[in-house]
């Protein structure tokens, strides 16, 4: 929600899925200038569909640069995305002027290469709640209405997330237990 309005804002055209398969259908449908990605989304990983994507071009389908966006920022997630053929690589939380200026190197060099950009997090503050955020939502003139949505989604997802995660914990069901843990990081890494 926010990444689009994001993009919207700053003069961009973008396509919202929700997984990694409707990524590759999207990306086979109609032609782009770049992908945003999340390492973990649902279904599939970045990292698999940088993997089907580049079997993808090699069969003829256009190169599409693509952007990971994650919370985990080890040496060795940044080593894989960047040989499963990621062009960048950004940590959560998104610094929106880093993911803007990111994207417009991304997409005026569409030529496939090798090299992987890794711009790290911003450092995690003392508070309970980052201002940082709301104030470059604020800076963007997306307006009150938007930044209330903004946070009142925030507290959803965080409401369904703590759900999903009692329910894995009950059913023992610990990777479905780890994918939501990492969706409510995610989310409270926007806060």
């Amino acid at each position: 929600m926010v990444l689009q309005r994001l993009l919207e804002k700053a003069g961009h055209k973008g396509t919202c899925v929700n997984g990694g398969a409707e990524v590759l259908d999207a990306l086979e449908q109609a032609s782009y200038d770049a992908a945003i990605v999340d390492l973990h989304m649902p279904g599939m990983s970045g990292l698999d569909l940088l993997k089907q994507l580049r079997v993808m071009q090699a069969s003829g389908m256009p190169y599409v640069p693509v952007m990971v966006l994650s919370a985990d920022v080890t040496p060795e997630s940044i080593l894989r995305c960047e040989q499963a053929g990621a062009r960048a690589f950004l940590a959560k939380p998104v610094v929106a002027t880093r993911l803007l200026e990111v994207l417009a190197d991304v997409a005026a060099n569409t030529r496939a290469e090798t090299g992987i950009q890794s711009v790290p997090a911003l450092p995690v503050g003392d508070g309970v709640l980052d201002t940082a955020v709301l104030d470059e939502l604020a800076a963007l003139g997306m307006g009150d209405g938007f930044e209330r949505k903004f946070i009142d989604q925030c507290l959803a997802d965080v409401d369904a997330s703590m759900g999903q995660l009692q329910a894995c914990g009950e059913r023992q069901a610990w990777e479905d237990f780890r994918e939501h843990a990492h969706a409510l990081r995610g989310v409270a890494s926007n806060l």
